[in-house]
């Protein structure tokens, strides 16, 4: 009877650090994040692009965009409309983009993913037939890049 007394316990310090511990939260989220990513990552290269986009989905919704380790959502977003471009649903690809590419500037240093989103829209509007807008991206890419 005193183990169970005792394993009760564990487990009610456990589940009090849970949720009165941010630091604790964030960090298994953040490995949860990362894991799901790393798994998106693996069926993208094996190109199952409607299996990846569900874990693209999980590592953006375990982290705030507004988290130190923001630029996993942004990398998430950024292939979450890679996803969506291949699978011609260029609405939800557009929306990925357009997120990644108003960030605040303050909060995230990596300008490289917001590069890849423009070229990404330019793809979007190349692939529909715009090629002036589609010429227009591509030129923002150029004109901002550090090369």
């Amino acid at each position: 009877m005193y183990s169970r007394k005792k394993t009760l316990l564990i487990f009610i310090v456990c589940i009090f650090q849970y949720f009165f511990n941010p630091c604790c939260t964030s960090t298994v989220k953040y490995r949860m994040a990362k894991d799901c990513y790393d798994q998106g990552i693996s069926l993208k290269n094996m190109a199952k692009d409607q299996q990846s986009l569900a874990f693209f989905r999980r590592t953006i919704s375990f982290l705030k965009p507004c988290d130190s380790k923001g630029s996993l959502t942004l990398e998430g977003r950024l292939l979450l409309g890679n996803c969506y471009l291949y699978l011609a649903d260029y609405d939800n690809a557009r929306t990925q983009y357009w997120r990644i590419i108003r960030t605040d500037e303050s909060k995230k240093s990596d300008s490289g993913l917001k590069g890849f989103a423009l070229l990404g829209l330019g793809d979007i509007y190349e692939r529909q037939g715009y090629t002036d807008a589609a010429r227009e991206f591509y030129e923002m890419v150029i004109y901002n890049s550090s090369v």
